[in-house]
């Protein structure tokens, strides 16, 4: 799943607040958004700094991007988020759960999703293109709720989409990482590899053999209670999150359900 993140290049929109304007603020918007979205397994591009909404439209459009994700901030005397589709994406997953979820943490009233067929971006990127405007910058109060917010409002973007999927949301505080240490909450299976073959007992090292449950065909469950060290972390479309331990690969979480806890 490629999510392209396509934020503002208007460096002369100044914000009423902070001494800055809406293409630094919503760089690092898409910075936040692109570091959440990949810890929760998906594919993101980020349009580089410089470069115009028709070059970026164009970047998105090579690379393949399923979402196409322009990251804005309102002006004009308003409050509140918006998002904008084009007519016949009104009712997609991702421009309804990217809105609710970003209108879920701005503080002003918001404007729901409007169909237009007058902005560049929804008109020429190939993927669905979820056109966000969060709350408005030329209100003193809204600006310096935005900067203070970049961070939120990233991973209420990631957010969105993780529920446009039904995946659970993994924040950083629950991310599983390489060289973190677990404790399995159930007897589990070790793998060859993620969602592959079980590994077989004659392949395990000793000190292995002596923590697992001997299964039929020579299958393995590596016994609750035991405690493993990531080398290695893989997260799966559906949401499902694999780690390697030595002896091969272990679900630490399946459709939500924690299987390993951090210590």
């Amino acid at each position: 799943m490629k999510i392209y993140l396509s934020p503002s290049d208007q460096t002369g929109n100044l914000y009423s607040a902070g001494n800055t304007n809406e293409a630094v603020v919503c760089r690092k918007i898409a910075q936040a958004a692109g570091a959440d979205l990949e810890r929760n397994g998906y594919e993101v591009m980020i349009g580089a700094e410089g470069t115009t909404y028709q070059q970026r439209t164009a970047q998105s459009n090579a690379w393949g991007a399923d979402v196409h994700m322009p990251i804005h901030t309102n002006a004009g005397g308003g409050d509140g988020t918006v998002v904008f589709a084009y007519p016949a994406s009104v009712d997609n997953k991702y421009v309804q759960g990217v809105y609710r979820s970003v209108a879920a943490v701005t503080p002003g009233a918001d404007d729901g999703v409007r169909a237009v067929t007058n902005l560049y971006e929804i008109n020429n990127s190939r993927g669905v293109c979820v056109y966000l405007e969060c709350e408005f910058h030329d209100n003193p109060k809204l600006a310096q709720w935005i900067i203070d917010h970049t961070g939120e409002l990233g991973e209420a973007i990631a957010k969105g989409c993780c529920s446009a999927d039904g995946r659970v949301y993994a924040g950083p505080d629950e991310s599983f990482v390489p060289g973190g240490r677990y404790r399995l909450l159930v007897d589990n299976y070790i793998r060859t590899e993620p969602s592959g073959g079980y590994r077989k007992y004659k392949d395990l090292t000793a000190s292995a053999k002596r923590k697992v449950v001997k299964l039929s065909g020579s299958r393995v469950k590596l016994k609750k209670g035991n405690v493993v060290e990531a080398l290695e972390v893989f997260r799966k479309p559906d949401g499902d999150i694999w780690i390697r331990i030595k002896n091969g690969w272990l679900c630490a979480v399946h459709r939500g359900v924690y299987r390993l806890e951090k210590i």
